[in-house]
């Protein structure tokens, strides 16, 4: 449809960190398909990333209204969550992604990160260990995992980690 071929022109732009030129195009999206959650999401994550929380969360709320089983709102809210320093409730989001598509990395290490950052290590290497029965796994999911074994001391499993 046009809506594609604007949202992924918009992409392109927020990818460059051309925020305002991207906010123009996912307006233009919005003006005729107000309920266009992909837009909206992506909206909210614009506005995070120039950490207006507030509005971010509006159009957040907006999207998960519409519709709670998207994946990418879903896990982009999380960050939102963990921004504001409702770790609990980004981990409740996480889990929520993963449950509807329990092969997204993303998630898994944004999930891991989180926990790390609360202060649960092992949890987070744990999150890390299931996602890896779960997945085909990039070189980056290795060296954040590898950096996290490392970080509980285990430096034999980090060195294992790391030459996967």
């Amino acid at each position: 449809t046009d809506h594609r071929s604007l949202i992924d022109q918009a992409l392109v732009l927020h990818h460059a960190n051309q925020l305002d030129e991207a906010l123009k195009l996912y307006q233009r999206v919005l003006d005729s398909a107000p309920d266009n959650t992909e837009t909206l999401t992506l909206v909210a994550s614009l506005y995070l990333q120039q950490n207006k929380l507030d509005i971010s969360k509006n159009i957040f709320d907006k999207a998960l209204a519409l519709d709670d089983k998207n994946v990418l709102t879903l896990h982009n809210y999380a960050l939102l969550l963990e921004r504001l320093n409702r770790n609990d409730d980004a981990i409740a989001y996480l889990d929520a992604a993963l449950k509807i598509h329990p092969k997204y990395e993303d998630a898994y290490k944004h999930k891991a990160n989180v926990l790390k950052k609360i202060g649960k290590l092992d949890l987070a290497i744990e999150t890390y260990q299931l996602a890896e029965k779960q997945l085909a796994c990039s070189a980056d999911f290795y060296f954040r995992f590898s950096n996290h074994l490392r970080d509980a001391e285990r430096h034999q499993e980090a060195l294992e980690a790391i030459d996967k």
